[in-house]
């Protein structure tokens, strides 16, 4: 109750600024003035050839934060999006309420027959959209694609239509001048199929998941689940679940791989290289090309400085990195909406286990326990089998470590958890729900609770020289395994174009990285 009028109490005050007037008389006031000597002015911009009031031009920082540009006056960048459509392909075009995710030969789980030619808008909108922007006082564009928009048809396989289809976009933006543009790889709690955007299907796929059993397992909840479209109840699909996705299996195993990969998990390895560097190499391997394609094709925009430059992955996430305790829920998990499992919860529900979950709202004073629900994947598991394996990675090309237990999850393979021999968790399925429930909390054992925070030789981290911490958390993983890849991704982009800014996006949820000189 004290939270609730604390919260009152604070939005009245702030409502009574408005209300109120002062009681400072104004008669005699003058307004605040700094005096400047003159200054000689700085030479007009030369050549114009569009209707810009300033031309797009190679710019520069002043060593304060500030853009210049050959003239030596201070740009301000006011971006915008372009856009939020582009997370989603056009052929077929699904919205993310469109398919039925529990059922594995829905449309939906085409991820390799995609495409994402037609995104932002159609060729002859384009001019529209563009003058539009800069209309509204915009003149730099942060324009969105996707890893899947580029490689959504297996490892190494590019889609060069949408490619094509960007630079015809690119070329007409140009045409109507003084419009800046960088481009960034965006993500959402990892991929369309994790409930999000970013990543294609068969990464899922190649760090030993099946998308097509998230429903049940609550490993990601998708918006097109059949359970929040029911027009009788438009609030069935809470506000802002999504991003609880973030705290659920199949995002916390693909960020976690993806960037830890190597530290915790060595075993997991495809074509001889560990998941970690399998991913990071397809997603470097992405973003060269792409780049590449740019630059041979649009080499006026880089020397006119149109194209700034690129910025790294959106909100990266460091997956499991640093978790505290695997069986709590630490206090400053913010992100509670709709069930909550704890991580130790997660691991047994992507095994079938059934479990009992805190259910949370969000109300005015930050996240609320709304009670527990009996979560119950009635023994599907949200791991590929061995059988399932064995075609996926025949179709991928894939040969996975023979340290690699399929058809098991991979952190009770690391010995971070267990079940009782006893249990053959091929029979969940034909067990009550209070039998799986029993099972899950009597015979079920959390071994390593605290094995993502504790700084281990055995894992390999690359440290700093003189490096003494003894935990890790989210600030050991932004300047450690995040700045290692965010190096690899700068040398990318500038090998390509050495005169391009390489924009940075902080770790979700974290602190800003101690990148200086690097």
């Amino acid at each position: 109750m004290k939270g609730a009028r604390y919260a009152r109490e604070a939005i009245q005050d702030r409502v009574n600024l408005y209300n109120s007037t002062s009681s400072v008389s104004s008669v005699g006031l003058r307004p605040l003035r700094r005096q400047f000597e003159g200054q000689e002015s700085i030479p007009p911009t030369e050549d114009v050839t569009s209707d810009s009031i300033l031309e797009c031009q190679p710019l520069e920082t002043d060593g304060e934060g500030g853009f210049v540009d050959p003239q030596g006056r201070r740009r301000t960048l006011r971006g915008i999006n372009l856009d939020g459509a582009m997370k989603l392909p056009n052929n077929p075009e699904i919205h993310s309420y469109d398919g039925d995710c529990r059922d594995p030969n829905n449309i939906f789980f085409e991820g390799d027959n995609v495409s994402f030619v037609g995104r932002p808008f159609p060729l002859d909108e384009a001019e529209d959209h563009f003058r539009r922007i800069k209309s509204w006082g915009y003149n730099t564009i942060r324009y969105l694609i996707t890893w899947e928009a580029i490689e959504h048809s297996g490892p190494g396989k590019y889609d060069d239509d949408f490619i094509e289809y960007t630079i015809k976009i690119l070329r007409i933006m140009d045409s109507v001048g003084g419009l800046y543009v960088f481009f960034e790889t965006h993500q959402d709690v990892w991929s369309r199929f994790s409930g999000g955007s970013g990543a294609p299907m068969w990464t899922l796929y190649a760090a030993g998941l099946q998308p097509t059993r998230f429903y049940a397992t609550e490993a990601a909840l998708l918006h097109n689940n059949p359970r929040f479209h029911h027009p009788e109840e438009p609030d069935d699909y809470p506000k802002m679940i999504w991003t609880s996705n973030y705290k659920r299996l199949a995002s916390l195993v693909m960020f976690t791989l993806f960037f830890s990969g190597r530290n915790y998990f060595p075993q997991l390895c495809i074509n001889g290289m560990n998941i970690q560097d399998y991913l990071q190499k397809h997603y470097f391997d992405t973003i060269s090309y792409f780049w590449s394609k740019l630059h041979d094709t649009l080499p006026d925009m880089f020397r006119k400085g149109t194209i700034l430059g690129f910025e790294s992955i959106n909100e990266p996430n460091c997956g499991l990195m640093g978790h505290e305790h695997l069986k709590h829920i630490p206090g400053k998990q913010q992100l509670r909406v709709g069930t909550t499992p704890t991580i130790y919860q997660s691991f047994k529900l992507g095994m079938g286990f059934a479990c009992e979950v805190d259910v949370y709202k969000i109300t005015i004073t930050g996240p609320q326990k709304d009670g527990t629900k009996v979560v119950d994947p009635e023994g599907t598991i949200a791991w590929l089998t061995k059988e399932e394996a064995v075609e996926i990675d025949k179709k991928y090309g894939w040969k996975r470590d023979p340290r690699w237990k399929l058809g098991e999850c991979i952190f009770a393979s690391a010995k971070i958890w267990k079940w009782d021999k006893s249990v053959n968790v091929d029979e969940l399925k034909d067990m009550t729900p209070q039998e799986r429930l029993d099972l899950s909390l009597y015979n079920c054992e959390l071994l390593l609770p605290n094995f993502f925070n504790q700084y281990s030789e055995k894992h390999q981290f690359k440290v700093k020289e003189g490096f003494t911490q003894k935990g890790v958390d989210m600030e050991f993983f932004t300047n450690h395994n995040f700045m290692e890849f965010y190096i690899r991704f700068k040398k990318i982009v500038r090998d390509i174009d050495p005169n391009c800014f390489v924009f940075i996006s902080a770790a979700c949820f974290g602190k800003a990285s101690d990148h200086q000189g690097r």
